[in-house]
């Protein structure tokens, strides 16, 4: 399954670049099933995240993991929850800063 967002910001240039979508997936050779097709949402869910309205936000969904989570306990499972949190790492202020004492405990 190909997912793709077309997101376009004037609402003028809406027919002509949906236009032009609609004919590179044609040249392509692909082919869009019109019934699982979205249209004209103000956000969309797309790959674990929110998006629209200009914004990128992450996936309350895919947060609720963290009720669930345990504190790690060993090297595999930091790496882990690293990985975990790496993924939202746009949304995290300083991730770098704040998840280096959490890498360095990975290192041999």
């Amino acid at each position: 399954m190909l997912m793709m967002l077309l997101y376009i910001l004037n609402c003028g240039a809406i027919i002509c670049d949906l236009e032009k979508f609609l004919r590179t997936i044609e040249q392509s050779g692909l082919t869009l099933n019109f019934k699982k097709c979205k249209w004209a949402q103000k956000r969309v869910q797309f790959c674990g995240k929110i998006v629209g309205s200009g914004q990128i936000l992450a996936d309350p969904e895919k947060l609720l993991v963290l009720d669930k989570m345990n504190w790690p306990r060993t090297k595999k499972e930091v790496r882990q929850m690293l990985g975990f949190f790496g993924y939202f790492r746009d949304h995290i202020h300083n991730y770098a800063e704040v998840s280096k004492p959490l890498t360095d405990l990975t290192s041999k």
